[in-house]
């Protein structure tokens, strides 16, 4: 796998992992279409999140609603409402889709060790590829 340095395709990975609590309250607020200002009193004014700031609120809603945006309202139906597996399933490949440095990592680094029959992964596979 060929490292690229491009925001499209490294998507934001420093924004934290699935975040599956979090994001089935934003899917719940999504589905409303809330206009920006209903948005900002959600996320900062009510802290729907529970962050412990008002800029990780809005930072971790930025993430989750740049990944769920990659998706389509019956998804988000079932991130707000379905079983915690369907949420996880969900949000990996909102994940995926936002991200495609994860795609090609899975691509390219896990399917070659599954293919060796390997049960884990080497500590530097990320860097070796």
């Amino acid at each position: 796998m060929t490292m690229k340095n491009d925001k499209a395709w490294i998507g934001d990975l420093l924004g934290g992992p699935l975040m599956s609590r979090e994001s089935r309250i934003i899917a719940e607020l999504m589905l409303t279409n809330p206009d920006e200002q209903t948005w900002q009193e959600q996320i900062v004014g009510h802290n729907i999140l529970q962050a412990s700031s008002a800029n990780t609120a809005k930072r971790y809603a930025t993430t989750i609603k740049l990944r769920l945006n990659t998706l389509d309202k019956v998804a988000w139906s079932l991130i707000a409402e379905g079983s915690e597996r369907e949420r996880q399933q969900l949000l990996f490949v909102a994940l995926i889709l936002h991200s495609p440095v994860v795609k090609d990592f899975l691509a390219d680094v896990v399917n070659d060790l599954r293919r060796q029959f390997k049960e884990k992964l080497p500590m530097d596979s990320w860097m070796s590829s």
